[in-house]
């Protein structure tokens, strides 16, 4: 079935309308910011038209149509022909307002985007209340398109007072409805100009959990339209409902998440919800191991810091990450940040026990520091794609007490970032020589000094970065601001993220009395409010 032009169709219910009020000299404006559809519609009434003009001077014509013996004349305001300028245009309206000569049994039409009184002023506006126009006078026209013995009325009608809402609160023009014509014309079920996925299962749902259906549909459109415009590159952060798998095939490969029904949505958001894999524990056989979440969001904790600290001698560091779910497969392991044991085959993965998984590396160790990233990929659910950075150092060469609960790993770097609030850093247990660091700086040996002053740098510039050295092996250093965190949920057995840890003594909290803090899960947590007082 051809379906006409929108424009046409509101040229005509426009006729249709204005052919039972129509009088001689009358003057209608429509104001309409978009200058497209303002060209369009002009170019509709001219079709209609149909060769049928007026000379208005010798050897001057103009389009008009004949409406219940009224000759309608349609004229498009702009700068550039075929549109007329608001002098040429005044001076119209005034000729048909005298109904003198060829004018008088003229009315005029004024499509516009002008607040000028020049151009409106006596002109009755087709877009007011009750007149054609009107969003709401103009829903009750498109009803009468929807066929009342289809199973899809109902969807229809929903889909109407839907679109008549949206167009009422943006304030726009009956053009807020051309998306939806074409699907009333012809009965063909594509959401994609309405902005909502298309949904095979609606035709199932009574009248209240249509619209309840739709605005769920319409608010994860705009969401996922409004992410993939402002954060391209981001998307893995910005849709955490949705797995990496998800997003890298519809999102990049296929780009084809606007083709995607709304149920493939809501059947993925499902099973995403669904955590099968938490990590439990991470722990190191001879040595120690200190553990830190990038940030206290949901995926600033699944982005984990190990710094391991391995009893000297030791040729292997023996590292064993314990998770509650028994699913995780070898090829989703993955070794980055570190090229020679990218290729090395120094883990392997056990589901032994029935509930849980381990993830049993044996990291190869010459006494050096050694950065490196171990990563869980291609998890259908994006809450259990942890990516630990990790960092092997020997027990004994550096100082770390200090960093313990501000340190973040950078394997990509090959540096520790510290978030300190003082410019001040103790490299050794005892001892108080200090050094000063300036711009010229060079690296410093831990054997020599006790403490690192880097106020003098951070006044110069932004960028705060030295080395520690002890023996042959170096550690870099990159200074930030302080990243004391606020969002403690208290007492910490309301706190649902933390069901795994409950019960367990590295679950609980220590209270810093020198710097006044709360130290959970080696990150420093500022006390707010009254509770610092109690």
């Amino acid at each position: 079935m051809s379906v006409k032009q929108y424009e046409t169709y509101l040229a005509e219910t426009f006729i249709e309308w204005v052919g039972g009020i129509i009088q001689p000299g009358e003057r209608y404006q429509f104001k309409s910011p978009d200058p497209d559809n303002a060209l369009k519609l002009w170019e509709a009434f001219v079709s209609l038209a149909d060769g049928n003009r007026l000379e208005i001077a010798p050897g001057q014509y103009i389009d008009c149509l004949p409406c219940n013996g009224v000759q309608l004349i349609p004229v498009l305001h702009g700068a550039e022909a075929p549109a007329f300028t608001e002098n040429y245009i005044s001076h119209l309206r005034d000729e048909v307002a005298g109904r003198s000569g060829v004018f008088a049994q003229t009315a005029l039409l004024i499509i516009h985007n002008s607040m000028l009184d020049t151009l409106i002023n006596s002109t009755k506006d087709v877009a007011a209340p009750d007149a054609i126009w009107y969003p709401q006078t103009f829903s009750h026209q498109l009803e009468k398109l929807i066929t009342t013995d289809s199973n899809r009325s109902e969807l229809s009608r929903c889909l109407l007072e839907d679109q008549l809402s949206t167009v009422l609160d943006e304030g726009a023009t009956v053009f807020g409805f051309s998306s939806l014509y074409r699907l009333l014309d012809d009965g063909n079920l594509d959401f994609s100009e309405l902005h909502l996925f298309k949904d095979d299962e609606l035709l199932n749902y009574s009248q209240k959990q249509l619209r309840t259906r739709l605005n769920e549909n319409r608010k994860l459109y705009r969401q996922i339209e409004d992410s993939v415009e402002r954060y391209s590159g981001q998307l893995e952060n910005v849709l955490p409902e949705f797995s990496s798998k998800f997003i890298q095939e519809h999102f990049y490969d296929k780009d084809d998440w606007r083709e995607l029904d709304f149920s493939d949505y809501r059947k993925e958001k499902e099973q995403n919800s669904e955590q099968k894999l938490v990590l439990e524990n991470v722990s190191v056989e001879n040595g120690e191991v200190w553990q830190r979440a990038k940030s206290a969001s949901k995926a600033g904790r699944r982005d984990i810091s190990l710094l391991v600290q391995v009893q000297p001698g030791q040729s292997k560091a023996e590292l064993e990450f314990s998770f509650q779910g028994n699913d995780l497969q070898d090829n989703q392991i993955k070794i980055a940040h570190n090229r020679q044991l990218k290729n090395a085959p120094f883990w392997r993965t056990s589901r032994a026990g029935g509930k849980t998984s381990r993830i049993m590396a044996s990291v190869p160790f010459d006494g050096h520091p050694c950065f490196f990233s171990l990563e869980l990929t291609n998890r259908n659910n994006s809450a259990e794609e942890y990516k630990f950075r990790l960092l092997l150092v020997e027990q004994g060469q550096f100082w770390l007490n200090d960093i313990q609960h501000c340190y973040r790993i950078e394997p990509g770097k090959d540096q520790i970032t510290l978030q300190l609030e003082d410019n001040t850093l103790r490299i050794a247990e005892s001892g108080n020589l200090t050094c000063t660091l300036d711009d010229e700086s060079e690296d410093i040996d831990c054997q020599h000094y006790a403490q690192v002053n880097f106020e003098t740098l951070a006044n110069q510039s932004d960028l705060v970065q030295f080395a520690l050295v002890s023996g042959d092996s170096r550690l870099s250093f990159n200074i930030e601001g302080p990243g004391a965190e606020e969002g403690l949920t208290l007492p910490l057995l309301f706190d649902q993220s933390r069901f795994n840890k409950l019960f367990k003594e590295e679950g609980n909290a220590t209270w810093n009395r020198l710097k006044g803090r709360i130290i959970l899960d080696n990150t420093e947590h500022k006390v707010v409010g009254v509770r610092q007082q109690l």
